[in-house]
């Protein structure tokens, strides 16, 4: 079980989150804050069930994938918003775009805590220069943005009771290793920006005289 400073730390950064989104145009932070017991209590739920199903040590850790996956569904099922249904400044999807936010925290979060690990020097590097801001693949003209799409895809899916910690993992993972690739190319960019600087500061060579008739 996630200790409860871990839930109070993750809350907090999700209203911080929820309160920059211009898409919010009520206070969701009482939502958020009225709904943290139950989405807590089906956090652990959905939690032991994923851990019964797909480790072979219960007792183990769940991957970020996982743990990402299992709150986002928690918030899903577990936040209540009742008070803010039909409200015309809040969006059908609001709890699939928090759901959303809190899947990206989770897993920047849990990323850049394993800072010294080689393998996530770079995006890790690469989230603090963008404020820490996860990055969504570009979408065809006129098919919407990619969060509000993947948004839509968990409304019906909640609608539909067709929510599984293995398919919202692989998403996760999926929007990870884009963003790695992402922190790639921006390295690789700096790499060939220095290369022409450094041969511009090269001493010119004079070309050689054309030899006498």
């Amino acid at each position: 079980m996630a200790n409860d400073a871990t839930f109070e730390s993750l809350f907090d950064a999700l209203k911080q989150a929820a309160q920059k989104n211009v898409q919010f145009k009520v206070d969701i932070c009482k939502v958020i804050e009225a709904s943290q017991e139950a989405v807590k209590a089906e956090y652990e739920e959905v939690r032991r069930k994923a851990k019964k199903a797909f480790m072979v040590d219960e007792k183990g850790l769940l991957d970020r994938h996982k743990c990402a996956a299992a709150f986002m569904i928690a918030i899903l099922k577990g936040l209540d918003t009742s008070s803010v249904d039909g409200n015309p400044s809040v969006r059908k999807t609001v709890r699939e775009h928090l759901s959303l936010t809190a899947g990206q925290i989770i897993l920047v979060n849990m990323i850049d805590d394993d800072y010294e690990n080689p393998q996530n020097t770079q995006v890790v590097d690469y989230w603090r220069a963008n404020n820490y801001a996860i990055r969504y693949p570009e979408t065809l003209k006129g098919t919407g943005k990619y969060i509000d799409n993947w948004a839509v895809e968990l409304y019906h899916a909640r609608k539909n009771d067709l929510l599984f910690v293995l398919a919202l993992a692989h998403e996760i993972f999926c929007l990870e290793t884009y963003n790695r690739q992402l922190a790639k190319i921006e390295e690789l960019k700096k790499a060939v920006f220095t290369l022409k600087q450094n041969a511009l500061k090269q001493p010119q060579t004079p070309a050689a005289a054309p030899p006498s008739p």
